[in-house]
């Protein structure tokens, strides 16, 4: 009864600080496992514990930040790097990049890793505090993710940080002082843009560049000839014959996030999209493609559907 008692504390208090159960004493080690084979709590590092419920309801990454604080408590000297490093500076990055292992920026090269932690040597590494954890600044957790995680990521990673007063100045240099980038990243920086309004709007963008297509014009305005009402496009193409072709990324979110709602129903949500679309169609507007998030994960798929609503190409 007491071990029950004392498992339901911890996992209570880790809970509350928004973090995994670590570094538990033998026996209340030996009472976590036995809970992990019932079902109800799991372990999701070796060492942490959680319950099952809990961490379900969590996203990826909120994950990963449950983890680093806990790792925290027990190796407060530890630097985290890579995604665990986005995820605390909340960097937009693609879900999918998450596996088993976190990565530790050290300064001594006899560092071994496991199959958990992936140690990464440095010959220096100034940290900064955020949300209680240890990692590199801002500015050099995005050069990192761009470095190592791609073109769309490295699109993604360096949107995000010009939309957060970061310069691509301030981004070059960090690219610099890390090293070993690749070609594709400094096309990168070039294409990234702060008028991304989320790490979706990036991806497409990005996605849309590597598969050829033309470099859209982003979040341009239209004023209505007849109200002198006001919209914005996520996308827009100049056709040479004049025509105006709009893209817009659709997502769940703008009808049910109370932040994009601003208090409106989805069918009120619905009623102003439409209204949206015959102001753009007032302002001569051809047509309109829109797609999702989930659309750009199938990029030849992506394209496709772009040609067909006569998005042009890009001119070689």
């Amino acid at each position: 009864m007491r071990s029950n008692m004392e498992v339901e504390h911890a996992l209570d208090m880790a809970e509350q600080e928004r973090r995994c159960v670590v570094m538990p004493a033998h026996s209340l080690r030996c009472a976590l496992l036995r809970r992990v084979g019932a079902g109800d709590v799991m372990s999701p590092a070796r060492g942490l514990f959680v319950r099952r419920e809990y961490w379900e309801r969590l996203g990826a990454f909120e994950r990963n930040r449950h983890m680093t604080r806990a790792l925290n408590l027990q190796y407060p000297a530890w630097v985290f790097g890579g995604l665990e490093a986005a995820c605390a500076h909340r960097i937009d990055h693609d879900i999918s990049l998450h596996g088993n292992a976190l990565k530790v920026i050290v300064t001594k090269r006899r560092t071994q890793s496991s199959s958990w932690i992936v140690r990464e040597y440095r010959k220096e590494c100034t940290a900064v505090v955020v949300d209680g954890v240890r990692v590199p600044s801002f500015a050099c957790t995005v050069a990192e993710i761009m470095r190592d995680y791609g073109f769309v990521n490295a699109v993604i990673a360096a949107s995000c940080a010009l939309r957060r007063q970061v310069t691509k100045q301030q981004i070059a240099h960090e690219l610099r002082q890390l090293g070993d980038c690749e070609p594709y990243v400094w096309r990168a920086l070039e294409y990234a843009s702060p008028l991304c309004a989320n790490g979706g709007e990036a991806r497409a963008l990005a996605v849309m560049i590597e598969e050829g297509i033309e470099r859209p014009v982003l979040q341009h305005e239209f004023v209505d000839p007849d109200t002198g009402r006001r919209a914005y496009s996520d996308y827009l193409w100049i056709l040479p014959d004049g025509r105006l072709i709009v893209g817009e990324l659709d997502g769940r979110e703008k009808y049910v996030n109370p932040e994009m709602t601003g208090g409106r129903t989805v069918e009120e949500c619905v009623d102003d999209e439409r209204r949206r679309e015959h102001l753009l169609e007032r302002c001569g507007v051809s047509s309109i493609v829109r797609f999702r998030v989930r659309d750009t994960y199938s990029p030849a798929v992506f394209k496709r559907k772009l040609l067909a609503a006569g998005v042009p190409l890009a001119q070689q």
